[in-house]
């Protein structure tokens, strides 16, 4: 078993301290090669608003971290000239002048090792330590408009046509949706690499779609009389821990009809632990499908 350390520092969003592991074979490595000294390491944690928060540690040969950087996109798109009314025109963006972002690590085995890039935000980012002058890329990938693209590298998860539809579904939703925090991102890639071993089906695509737009989904109630036969109906087919979260959602959004899908991942609950977006989101779909509410997903056009 390899040997590790522990490096502390203390979130400056949810005031927790968390516990970085730094493998000691591969630091020490990667500290004989440095030039400065100290190695990048991504932390990776849910932060108190319910959603992936995700700092960059300068950590040195002792372990210490003498500096971090929380990565956060740029809360809008920039305006770019347009061509045609409602299209952006194409416009070059040079790699030195991007905002580039880098995140070692997004998951603990089989990650993905890609750098995606967005023209309209003008940022590039790396994902899994990729070397841009070394590497040859697999596969890249464009949206529909071109502004969008995810050049691939070899990665411990194989790149299948699978993975490509998903990446595909990924890069033209974020197209049409403005970027907030880099965590929407890594959560709809964890997301990806959680269902990737299947053709996506058209329910896994939206639940794809909706992760990207957590920060401003909302729902509307459509048929509140049938809350107890809709909810004892989803307790019967999925269980009483689906059935009885299920109950709770509504009843806080029926108090609540402003809430938004993140005000959600702070509810307290009684049955449940919200501190999964995908285990929300696949719920509140689930009741969705009742004909019981309606999500509204800003930007997205629903299938």
């Amino acid at each position: 078993m390899s040997k590790s350390a522990i490096s502390q520092f203390q979130c400056q969003t949810c005031k927790e301290m968390r516990y970085h592991t730094v493998d000691v074979p591969d630091h020490e490595n990667k500290i004989s090669r440095s030039s400065n000294g100290l190695v990048v390491h991504s932390d990776i944690h849910r932060c108190s608003d319910g959603l992936l928060n995700i700092y960059n540690l300068e950590i040195d040969a002792n372990y210490a971290i003498r500096s971090f950087t929380q990565l956060k996109l740029p809360e809008f798109r920039k305006a770019l000239p347009q061509s045609v009314p409602g299209l952006p025109a194409p416009k070059i963006i040079h790699d030195e002048d991007r905002i580039n972002f880098k995140i070692t690590k997004m998951l603990q085995e089989n990650g993905f090792r890609l750098v995606i890039y967005d023209d309209m935000a003008n940022v590039s980012i790396n994902i899994g330590e990729v070397n841009l002058k070394n590497e040859l890329i697999i596969s890249r990938l464009e949206s529909d408009h071109g502004h969008i693209r995810i050049d691939y590298y070899y990665s411990e998860l194989p790149f299948t046509s699978n993975v490509e539809k998903l990446l595909l579904v990924l890069i033209n939703t974020l197209a049409v949706v403005p970027p907030t925090k880099i965590g929407l991102f890594i959560e709809t890639l964890r997301y990806i690499h959680e269902i990737q071993t299947s053709p996506p089906s058209d329910f896994h695509i939206k639940l794809l779609k909706t992760i990207l737009t957590t920060h401003e989904t909302y729902f509307m109630l459509e048929d509140e009389e049938n809350i107890e036969a809709v909810t004892d109906d989803l307790k019967y087919k999925y269980g009483d821990e689906m059935g009885n979260f299920a109950k709770e959602l509504v009843n806080h959004l029926k108090d609540n009809p402003m809430a938004t899908l993140q005000n959600f991942m702070t509810l307290e609950s009684e049955t449940h632990k919200n501190d999964d977006l995908i285990y929300v989101i696949h719920t509140f779909m689930l009741i969705e499908q009742t004909g019981l509410l309606l999500i509204d997903r800003p930007g997205i056009v629903n299938d």
